[in-house]
């Protein structure tokens, strides 16, 4: 199943859904600096078992209350 995150800024070495907090990994599977260096979302994420791709697809994470 597709779950849409909305990628926040980053903090220190880490990024997250700015809605759910959910740690969003790069296309190497990492969530914070990998030798290769930093892959920081921008926008919407579609996180799929299979990766993770950037996307124009609204949210469709639970927001946090």
């Amino acid at each position: 199943m597709t779950v849409i995150h909305l990628a926040a800024a980053p903090d220190g070495l880490v990024q997250c859904c700015a809605r759910c907090g959910l740690v969003l990994l790069d296309l190497q599977h990492h969530k914070f600096v990998a030798p290769h260096g930093p892959h920081w979302w921008a926008g919407c994420v579609a996180v799929e078992p299979g990766g993770s791709t950037a996307t124009s697809e609204a949210p469709t994470c639970a927001a946090i209350a």
